[in-house]
């Protein structure tokens, strides 16, 4: 059975409540009505939420979110609207219809000209690459916080399974943290007993 867990966000186009589901490794919000209402909205990595016995209190954290102030308009200078479409998330400017990839605030370490940007793909769902992007070709696949403090070369990101940890592999603080837990098979027949 599909996770699904009930929010105190309502349905924008019905009133009902929606439910925080998973698709494709990302979590997103659906109306509790499907199949009748198909309405859903993205819902963003840096969401706070609180869980309660009987649902997720998120409907604070994704207005602050929503509501949080974004960059003008390259074409026109109009504040941008954060948008989500089936891609992910976006920045829309509501006069001309411009749009761009949401920033993350981090410049981008291998360049140092261009800005980390929120991008989706079909194959790895939501990463994080450079704005300048053919010319720079760098790529993370968790949000980028801040650049490594320790090495300077890399960029601080998160990591589901491991935590904050630096993009860049020769950095000194990865030589610290323990290596990833790895699953071993055992080998055919090893765990058969032996019938006497």
């Amino acid at each position: 059975k599909p996770f699904r867990a009930g929010s105190d966000v309502a349905c924008p186009s019905c009133g009902a409540p929606m439910e925080v589901r998973v698709w494709r490794g990302s979590l997103y919000l659906g109306c509790s009505r499907y199949p009748e209402c198909r309405t859903t909205k993205n819902l963003p990595p840096n969401v706070a939420f609180r869980y309660m016995p009987d649902r997720v209190e998120l409907g604070e954290g994704l207005a602050a979110v929503e509501s949080a102030p974004t960059a003008p308009c390259s074409k026109c200078g109009t504040p941008m609207l954060l948008r989500h479409g089936r891609f992910g998330r976006y920045l829309s400017c509501p006069s001309c219809k411009a749009t761009s990839p949401v920033p993350t605030g981090v410049t981008c370490p291998q360049c140092r000209e261009g800005g980390l940007v929120e991008r989706f793909g079909k194959r790895y769902g939501t990463f994080y690459s450079c704005s300048r992007y053919p010319d720079c070709k760098f790529r993370v696949s968790g949000r980028p916080v801040e650049a490594c403090p320790t090495c300077g070369e890399g960029v601080v990101y998160e990591d589901p399974r491991r935590g904050a940890r630096c993009s860049n592999a020769d950095c000194p603080s990865l030589a610290q943290e323990s290596p990833a837990p790895t699953r071993t098979r055992p080998k055919r027949g090893a765990t058969k007993k032996s019938k006497s």
